[in-house]
């Protein structure tokens, strides 16, 4: 019997695992559209052990965010061959934001199963119930989250920002690159953008978040002095933000603020302005989520 040993989906290449796991078009755009906005090396020698080795740099953020991500992974991994699976046996052609859908469902059932099924004081986790309280804005105020993400290595800088609705909808988002020296400046910067496209919006009523404590002090408290750097962007978004009826700044815990976080990390891997859809099947997954949002919306 012979057997056609290419890629069943994109027929490009000699099917291996690291061509199913990694480098299949079909695959990469799983990667870039999941939490982890992965962008996976061009070079076709890019093997899954390599993949893996990598993942010590994770260690970085704490022995919990490790086993977090390298178990996000590993489900991820898992689903994306199951689907190729499926593919091959004539059940089903997924596409990438069901598989993405499929290696979540599986990640929470196996928290679930790890976690004490009575304990009253766990931790929450940032990957799943963390952002449980972020809720939408009282009306009639649109809320406004940014967030920056900075490469020391690239010396540029992602931006994101997202506009949602009393009904947690969204309503505008958006990346941008731009460059400075320091994560403070990035984070003010992100808000400065957010505040024009709300403007743009025809928004009137505007509630902005962002987990830069610091900055948003500034905001708030125009007798505390800013760095010298930081002077104009603030004076800007104190500009900006008369031209609202009514507009407040809050601060908000990082792990509350994951969406937008996302997004200001997909600037720096696709290292360009984008206006995203709001139909994007990954932003939609994101802001969908049940742990993405309150179970309680704001009437």
């Amino acid at each position: 019997m012979n057997v056609d040993p290419h890629c069943s989906r994109c027929g490009a290449s000699v099917e291996s695992p690291d061509h199913i796991i990694l480098h299949c078009p079909f695959t990469k755009a799983a990667w870039f559209g999941s939490l982890l906005a992965f962008r996976v090396p061009a070079d076709d020698q890019f093997s899954i052990q390599d993949w893996i080795e990598g993942w010590h740099e994770w260690g970085k953020v704490g022995k919990k965010r490790f086993k977090e991500l390298s178990c996000y992974c590993t489900f991820l991994a898992w689903s994306l061959w199951l689907a190729r699976n499926a593919l091959m046996m004539g059940r089903a052609k997924m596409k990438p934001q069901e598989v993405l859908q499929a290696a979540a469902t599986a990640y929470h059932e196996f928290l679930n199963c790890l976690s004490p099924p009575h304990s009253q004081d766990r931790r929450p986790n940032p990957m799943t119930s963390s952002i449980a309280a972020w809720q939408p804005p009282q009306r009639p105020f649109i809320l406004l989250t940014t967030d920056a993400s900075w490469s020391s290595d690239q010396k540029v800088c992602g931006l994101g920002i997202i506009l949602r609705d009393s009904h947690g909808a969204l309503v505008f988002a958006k990346t941008e690159i731009n460059s400075f020296d320091s994560i403070v400046l990035g984070e003010a910067l992100a808000i400065r953008l957010g505040l024009l496209e709300a403007i743009s919006e025809d928004v009137q009523f505007l509630k902005v978040e962002s987990n830069n404590q610091q900055v948003i002090s500034y905001i708030n408290n125009k007798n505390k002095l800013a760095p010298l750097t930081l002077q104009p962007v603030i004076a800007d978004i104190l500009h900006v933000a008369t031209y609202f009826s009514e507009c407040v700044f809050t601060f908000i815990p990082r792990e509350a603020n994951v969406v937008a976080d996302s997004l200001a990390r997909k600037a720096l891997s696709t290292m360009r302005t984008t206006v995203w859809p709001l139909s994007t099947p990954w932003l939609k997954e994101m802001c969908n989520l049940p742990t993405m949002c309150s179970s309680h919306l704001n009437e």
